[in-house]
């Protein structure tokens, strides 16, 4: 079966080969990437599993460089390659993603739906919710009125959290997941979204979610949540070490519904 990572690189690659590198960020918690029709993208980092990569980059190298070079990347071995390759995928997908918006705007319509994904998702007393990755307000919001299990990499970010390594089998037991886009990065998605085959609402969510629902079809995915309008000043505040919570306020958050 043909993985999501693959997926998104054939998906893409003809659009790709049409643009090249106008300017690339590698930061402590994300990477960003800017096209030459001035689109940008973003992606988490793995920063603990990179370092040695990173420090070898040549960052000015990539520039005028053809994006399909990198968006090819995100079928890489190495973790911050996907990022990269990631970021390209998320910049080629803004022109049509803006364009849908637009047109919604002037038609009207209901496919894009601006805002917080608890705008979107429908929650019941008697959920399980599944969150692979820890979005805190979110979170606390899910708290107030449901279950939730919350599945991390990094369990010392709070209490309670679960490692990762469960989310496999936590995934099974709920009603609602909430999947993370970093998992394309991680390559954990596939076996995820397998897991999640019995949820009610399956949504992948955060600013590395590639926002194009057909890449989506032929899974449980019902919901992808990300952002679009991002402003080039971001790659700056990428260099200086931003992460992803500070980059919210200067980009807008939507959702599609795949199903």
């Amino acid at each position: 079966m043909q993985t999501l990572n693959n997926r998104i690189i054939e998906t893409l690659i003809e659009p790709a080969k049409a643009r090249s590198i106008k300017d690339l960020a590698v930061g402590i918690k994300a990477v960003g990437v800017q096209l030459d029709n001035e689109m940008c993208g973003l992606a988490y980092r793995f920063a603990k599993s990179d370092a040695y990569i990173a420090s070898s980059l040549d960052i000015g190298s990539f520039i005028g460089r053809s994006a399909a070079e990198l968006l090819r990347w995100l079928a890489s071995d190495e973790a911050l390659y996907r990022s990269l390759g990631l970021a390209v995928a998320n910049a080629l997908l803004q022109p049509s993603l803006l364009s849908k918006i637009q047109s919604e705007k002037t038609e009207g319509g209901s496919n894009i739906l601006e805002g917080d994904v608890l705008s979107v998702v429908e929650l019941r007393s008697d959920d399980r919710v599944g969150m692979i990755g820890y979005f805190e307000p979110t979170a606390a919001k899910i708290s107030e009125c449901c279950r939730i299990d919350i599945y991390e990499f990094d369990t010392t970010l709070a209490p309670g959290l679960l490692p990762s390594s469960e989310a496999h089998e936590g995934l099974k037991k709920c009603s609602v997941a909430l999947i993370t886009g970093t998992t394309i990065i991680s390559d954990t998605i596939d076996r995820l979204l397998e897991a999640s085959a019995g949820c009610r609402e399956v949504v992948v969510l955060g600013p590395s979610t590639p926002l194009l629902p057909r890449l989506f079809d032929g899974t449980p995915v019902t919901l992808i949540s990300g952002v679009t309008k991002i402003s080039h000043s971001i790659l700056e505040m990428i260099k200086e070490g931003g992460s992803m919570r500070q980059f919210l306020p200067f980009v807008s958050k939507v959702n599609l519904r795949v199903r």
